[in-house]
């Protein structure tokens, strides 16, 4: 065994015994592993063979238990991947899912539940999970759950894209590794050698691709080596096309290299499998420069299927982006970059994160799933919708450098002199020119005396109390020359949302006040929430089955919770009758990544529909204290917070 391939139950092992100086009993080890003490001492025996060869290994005392030595501990930390991760569900998901690909015959639950060390339920919710996430999207392979036994289906071309996707998700480009796995089941030398030589081989043959797609070209030929070494040869299949083409020479070259170094000889059909993913995936060198004119570079279904998107986005939200030329390049690009159905977009570490910072791009980008369907055969992952959030952020930028009128009005309070202020001034518009102006420059000290009723946004290089400005964004900017000025500087660009979308004219305490109010209740599912508070408005006529729907599509794709103890649901269906619900639960349930206490949820009035931009501002701002709302049920309690 290599220190690798470790099973779970084992890196638990090291994970408790790692940093404990003295002996830990073997009855505690099992206790804690819910298995025999005769378990714990088989699985040592097992490790101590893999830790030998690294000059570490777990000392037995019968009278007093384990105790793990290492020259290096921090190494075999590292080589293992032992961490808290490793005992969190993703992380079960992920070594659930290399069994499944590495097996050749259906899996016993009870030993998956033994080697996981997980319960039945939490083993059969992770096998749920995993259906979830590969076979109702890409590469939609099915997960047969039969009696006591859970399988893939043997689909070789399917097996390996799963193995694709686990290998290509969370790497460090940085390392040149995959952030949890490494190298473990490929061949190290192998894929060191791709890495070295595609790109060059590549570039010898004038063929571009992107360097997620690089890195996902590279796995894939690894991946082939692995697979056929473990008698999972393709032999059915296309033959690659016999004449000259870039695609033929640099395919020829990267199989000399492989068959090189592997003594293997490999058949057409897997040498298909390479073409056809390197010629889906090429990128035309003109394509690259997103100041080229769209129109003609891409086919008329690409085009066609922008225009209707950018419609979408104009009547929804009223924010025309067809004047930005580049934008509508990176736009048309993407989407033919979907529509070949062989891309992997690059996966951003954090998507909670982006989802509440860039709320609006999100909201924006969300339009685009009715469309997806039609065009790619399939709503878009997150990773897909993320790389197109990040699109219309730049976008937005655009937008208001065109649209100055937009921008925020800001005024500087400063506590120094004028020359200093100054350069305060220029120092933070270096920053923010495409999102604010700095109209005035005032002497802190005459706070009070000044009237700041034009003001979307007050700077202060002392922190005040935000109620000596009742009604307007305060923030504080640190004068340090050698500091950055501005702490949060999402913010500013969040606060830039409420110019591009104008508040509708129509009074948020009263929605709150007559909102649907749900107090102290008891539910521990979120889907349940979800359907008990469409309820009220199915009842009274302001929304159907669709509204509901939509929303439970969106949180089963990304879910709307994206901080702790508030979660904001809503759709932008148009109904007859703009109208807010709060819930408030008696115990936080696991929403997401967190713990809520508190759900609000809006259905708008097509006039309405800005209000979201705004109640997600409120809700995500930083000086918003959602860990007060764990305490407060009523809505007496909760009025004054949510909407003060």
């Amino acid at each position: 065994m290599k220190i690798t391939e470790l099973s779970l139950r084992q890196r638990k092992i090291l994970y408790l015994l790692n940093g404990r100086d003295d002996y830990v009993p073997s009855a505690e080890l099992a206790k804690v592993l819910k298995v025999s003490s005769r378990t714990v001492r088989n699985d040592i025996h097992q490790m101590n063979q893999a830790l030998s060869e690294h000059h570490a290994a777990i000392l037995s005392s019968n009278s007093k238990g384990f105790l793990f030595q290492a020259a290096e501990p921090e190494k075999i930390m590292e080589l293992t991947h032992v961490s808290h991760a490793f005992m969190d569900g993703q992380e079960r998901l992920r070594y659930l899912t290399f069994l499944l690909c590495r097996s050749d015959r259906p899996r016993n639950l009870y030993d998956l539940e033994e080697e996981i060390f997980v319960s039945r339920s939490a083993l059969i919710s992770d096998i749920h999970a995993l259906r979830r996430r590969f076979t109702y999207d890409p590469p939609n392979i099915r997960l047969i759950l039969k009696g006591d036994t859970v399988c893939f289906e043997q689909d070789e071309n399917k097996i390996r894209d799963v193995l694709l996707r686990l290998t290509h998700e969370d790497w460090d480009y940085a390392a040149n590794r995959n952030a949890f796995y490494d190298h473990s089941f490929l061949d190290r030398d192998l894929l060191e050698l791709l890495m070295d030589e595609t790109p060059r081989l590549l570039y010898r043959f004038s063929l571009f691709v992107d360097s997620s797609t690089m890195t996902a070209l590279e796995l894939v030929m690894a991946i082939m080596y692995y697979r056929c070494l473990h008698g999972h040869m393709l032999h059915d299949g296309q033959t690659v096309p016999q004449e000259d083409s870039p695609f033929r020479e640099a395919l020829d070259a990267l199989f000399v290299l492989i068959e090189g170094h592997t003594g293997i000889t490999f058949p057409d059909a897997e040498r298909f499998r390479i073409y056809r993913f390197l010629s889906n995936t090429h990128l035309d060198r003109r394509l690259l420069d997103v100041s080229h004119p769209a129109c003609g570079l891409f086919p008329a279904r690409v085009q066609e299927e922008a225009r209707k998107y950018l419609s979408e986005i104009r009547n929804v939200f009223g924010i025309d982006f067809s004047a930005d030329t580049e934008f509508l390049h990176a736009l048309h690009l993407f989407l033919q970059q979907l529509s070949s159905g062989s891309f992997l977009f690059y996966q951003h570490a954090d998507f909670i994160s982006i989802s509440r910072l860039l709320s609006a791009e999100y909201e924006l980008a969300w339009l685009y799933q009715q469309f997806a369907p039609d065009f790619v055969g399939r709503f878009l992952e997150e990773n897909e919708l993320c790389i197109l959030v990040t699109c219309l952020s730049g976008a937005i930028r655009y937008y208001l450098a065109a649209h100055p009128e937009k921008k925020l009005n800001a005024v500087l309070l400063s506590h120094r002199n004028v020359a200093a202020a100054w350069g305060l001034k220029r120092k933070i518009l270096e920053s923010f020119q495409f999102y604010l102006n700095i109209t005035d420059m005032l002497p802190l000290s005459y706070l009070d005396h000044y009237d700041l009723s034009d003001a979307d946004l007050v700077f202060t290089t002392l922190r005040i109390d935000p109620a000596r400005i009742p009604g307007k964004q305060v923030m504080y900017v640190n004068d340090h020359p050698a500091a950055d000025p501005v702490e949060d500087a999402m913010q500013v660009k969040i606060l830039t949302f409420k110019n591009i979308w104008p508040m509708p004219p129509l009074s948020v305490e009263a929605l709150f006040a007559s909102a649907y109010w749900h107090e102290n209740e008891e539910f521990t599912d979120r889907y349940q929430v979800i359907d008990r508070m469409t309820q009220d408005y199915i009842a009274d006529g302001i929304a159907g089955k669709e509204h509901a729907m939509d929303i439970v599509q969106r949180e089963a794709r990304i879910s709307f919770s994206v901080r702790p103890d508030i979660v904001f649901l809503h759709t932008v269906l148009p109904v007859p009758k703009t109208q807010l619900s709060v819930m408030t639960l008696k115990h936080r349930i696991r929403w997401n990544d967190f713990r809520t206490a508190v759900i609000v949820m809006a259905m708008f009035r097509e006039e309405d529909r800005n209000l979201l931009f705004h109640l997600n501002l409120r809700f995500n701002q930083a000086d918003f204290d959602a860990g007060s709302l764990r305490f407060l049920k009523t809505k007496e309690e909760l009025l004054p917070v949510l909407w003060p």
